[in-house]
């Protein structure tokens, strides 16, 4: 699989894609498995989702981060996005992304919105 690269800061995973298209639908169910271990390895999971490298996604890409997010917050843990393209942020306005996920400018930036 291997298609999140992640990192910690304190107690916070920053989680990265490795590509800049998240459309494929094989990629996503897997970027997704793997997002679902890293909240199920947290009792209280805090998750960065780095968008630096991505500049397309489908709507499955989008049902992942609801499906994630909603597994975060029923562990009492939080999901936010961060390094979001402007053509990436318009997909995410246009669903309403905003209202759910707080989105950050930087990855620095939505770590410190953790604590």
């Amino acid at each position: 699989m291997c298609n999140i690269i992640t990192r910690t800061e304190g107690d916070v995973t920053i989680a990265s894609f490795n590509r800049a298209d998240v459309i494929d639908g094989i990629y996503i169910r897997d970027a997704k498995a793997e997002l679902e271990g890293i909240v199920s390895e947290s009792e209280t999971p805090k998750i960065v989702l780095d968008f630096e490298r991505v500049r397309f996604l489908s709507s499955g890409a989008l049902g992942m981060l609801v499906a994630i997010h909603q597994r975060a917050v029923a562990r009492s843990g939080a999901l936010c996005v961060a390094n979001v393209a402007a053509e990436v942020y318009e997909v995410f306005a246009l669903t309403n992304i905003p209202s759910l996920l707080s989105i950050h400018a930087t990855t620095q930036e939505a770590v410190r919105s953790f604590a």
